[in-house]
């Protein structure tokens, strides 16, 4: 285990990511070293890697490095761990359409965005996968006033909407027999 410096106390109890984020040579990324992030975005880092809540944070325009928890670990798949302190597109180029001009509004207009059951084919393990997520993106302003990063909460969707597609599917083949039976 690492021995927890004083600048980097807000990533104690963070798990592998907490550990992963403090033993980091961020001095090579935009960020700098965590000595000089902000305190508001040491915060957020801090709560990301204390959720268990796929949690990501996309810090900086255009730069947009990345830094996420242990619950988004199995979003990243065979990305991790390497997707750590890079930016996002340069891992998955595949999700720079749907989701690039959504953190390019929240990280310059300050306004959070959602989307319900987002579609989503990128590759995580070797293939193309087709996932559906509702995210919220959300900035993180600076005391400045100028947003800094997004933070952003994922949930999973693909296994719902793909239930209530099949179910969709069964009642519309099984309609026409039944409407045959009430008349």
């Amino acid at each position: 285990m690492v021995e927890a410096k004083p600048d980097s106390d807000f990533l104690a109890g963070g798990g592998e990511m907490g550990e992963r984020i403090r033993g980091f040579d961020w001095s090579s990324t935009p960020l700098g070293s965590i000595a000089e992030w902000p305190q508001i975005m040491r915060l957020r880092v801090g709560l990301c890697v204390k959720s268990r809540f796929p949690i990501i944070i996309h810090w900086g325009w255009p730069d947009l490095t990345v830094l996420y928890n242990d619950a988004f670990i199995r979003f990243a798949g065979e990305k991790h761990p390497t997707l750590l302190g890079r930016p996002p597109f340069e891992s998955w180029p595949e999700l720079q359409p749907p989701l690039g001009p959504m953190l390019e509004s929240v990280l310059t207009t300050a306004k959070a965005a959602l989307s319900d059951d987002l579609l989503l084919v990128y590759d995580r393990s070797g293939y193309l996968e087709e996932t559906y997520y509702t995210l919220s993106f959300n900035p993180i302003v600076l005391e400045s006033g100028k947003v800094g990063g997004s933070y952003s909460l994922i949930d999973y969707t693909t296994d719902r909407v793909i239930g209530e597609c099949r179910l969709r599917t069964l009642r519309d083949l099984a309609a026409p027999h039944w409407r045959g039976k009430r008349n």
